[in-house]
Parts: structure tokens; C-alpha cells; sequence
């Protein structure tokens, strides 16, 4: 005579919410991963002067990524993770999690056996064992740091540029004339600042937000006028006369 077990809804609750905890763990894993990837895109694009064609192409990466890449997605992939991480499970959850989703393929009586044992052996189990975020997260604090760096370097080579180019343009003005040189410098911000362009005149140390277009115009008794843009670029900066 077949156990009268109950219908094992309670239990099927029981199963459910552990996988979702798992689930959840894996896109925030791949969450991790991408964004970090997409960082680094979103910050060459910056850098190269190409700022919405990195961020597009960063998005697109991250969300192939995420939506293409390893990871706990859905709760099937929940439930291999989770017998991968206690082999004592013996396939008892992956088939409860069929059954969820499946409930025609067992009796009631049976159903409810397999989830009333699925929810014995994840009760109180951490779905960090499943999925563990350590890895992760160092991979995006790398990739986060790594953008970070190309960033910074690549400013630091363009305002030495844009400097080096005053400086070397100074010279030059001095050694044809007398007179001292006129220096009005015009820097005008990335559109996506929403900055306006300013003007400064002599200047001794100039900065400008990456991606800035620069304006040179020098005056002077030999020179006259000579006018010249400094654009950034992922190399440093290049002068255009």
C-alpha cells in the first residue's frame, strides 16, 4: 500500500525559495563580471576620445555577458549548482525541481516525497556554498581599478601634452620677438558635460576634462596671429595648425 504523504505544496515552497536565493546569487555573480568588463570598454572609449561609442559598446558587452555567459540564470542552473556543491544530494533536487515545474510526470504521493527530501537537504544550507560571490567581486574590483587607471593615465598624458604645447609655442614667441607673446587659450568641454567653453589668457597651468577640445590663439609683433587645437586623443594629444 503506497504512503499517504500530503500534496507536498508546503515543501515545494520550501525548494522553490532555495533556488531562488541561488538564482539570485548567480546573476549578481555575473553582475559582477560583466560590469566590471564594461567598466573597462566604457573607460578605452573615454580615453580615445570615443566617449558614447564606449559607453554603447560597454553595455552591449556587459549584456552579452551577462545574458550569454556562465552563470546561475534560471532554476535548473540553481539546482546543478547546488548538487555540484553537496554531491550528498544525490539528484534529489534536481528532480524536485522538475517536478516544480513538471507536476504531472510523479503520483501526488510521490511528488510530494521528492520535495518533502529536496527541502530536508537545503534547509538551513547557505546558497553561498552553491555560489560563492569572493571570485566575482575580485574580478570586478581588478577590472574596475584597471579601467580606473587607463583613465587617469590617459589624462595625465593629455594635460602634459596640451601643456607641453603652450610651453613649447611660449618659446618659440620669445626667441622671434621682443615683445612678449599673447596666449588666449579656449577650452570647450565634451558635449556630454553640458559645460560652455571658457577662455583663459597667459595661462601657467592649464586643465581640461578629458576629451576636451583646446584653442590656442598666440599674438605677437613676428608672429602675428597663429592659431592652433589641441585634440585629445588616446595617445596623449595632437596639435592640428
Amino acid at each position: 500500500m503506497r504512503p499517504d504523504f500530503a500534496d507536498g505544496s508546503e515543501a515545494g515552497a520550501g525548494v522553490a525559495r532555495a533556488l531562488a536565493m541561488v538564482t539570485r546569487r548567480g546573476w549578481i555573480a555575473g553582475a559582477l563580471t560583466a560590469g566590471g568588463a564594461a567598466f573597462v570598454v566604457v573607460a578605452i572609449g573615454i580615453a580615445s576620445g570615443w566617449t558614447w561609442s564606449g559607453v554603447g559598446l560597454g553595455l552591449a558587452a556587459a549584456a552579452v555577458m551577462l545574458w550569454r555567459g556562465p552563470g546561475k540564470k534560471d532554476a535548473r542552473d540553481a539546482a546543478r549548482a547546488i548538487e555540484r556543491a553537496s554531491p550528498e544530494c544525490r539528484n534529489v533536487v534536481i528532480t524536485a525541481e522538475e517536478l516544480l515545474r513538471f507536476p504531472q510526470r510523479a503520483a501526488p504521493w510521490m511528488r510530494a516525497r521528492v520535495l518533502t527530501a529536496a527541502t530536508a537537504l537545503v534547509h538551513g544550507r547557505s546558497p553561498a556554498i552553491a555560489v560563492p560571490l569572493g571570485r566575482p567581486l575580485v574580478m570586478f574590483v581588478v577590472l574596475v581599478s584597471a579601467g580606473g587607471l587607463i583613465l587617469a593615465g590617459s589624462g595625465r598624458r593629455a594635460s602634459d601634452a596640451v601643456r607641453g604645447a603652450v610651453s613649447r609655442v611660449s618659446r618659440a614667441g620669445v626667441a622671434s620677438a621682443s615683445a612678449p607673446l599673447r596666449i588666449v587659450v579656449t577650452v570647450t568641454p565634451p558635449a556630454y558635460t553640458a559645460l560652455s567653453p571658457r577662455d583663459e589668457t597667459n595661462p601657467e597651468r592649464l586643465e581640461a576634462i578629458q576629451g576636451s577640445r583646446v584653442r590656442l590663439v598666440i599674438t605677437g609683433p613676428a608672429l602675428g596671429m597663429l592659431s592652433c587645437l589641441v585634440s585629445n586623443t588616446i595617445a596623449g594629444a595632437s596639435a592640428v595648425k
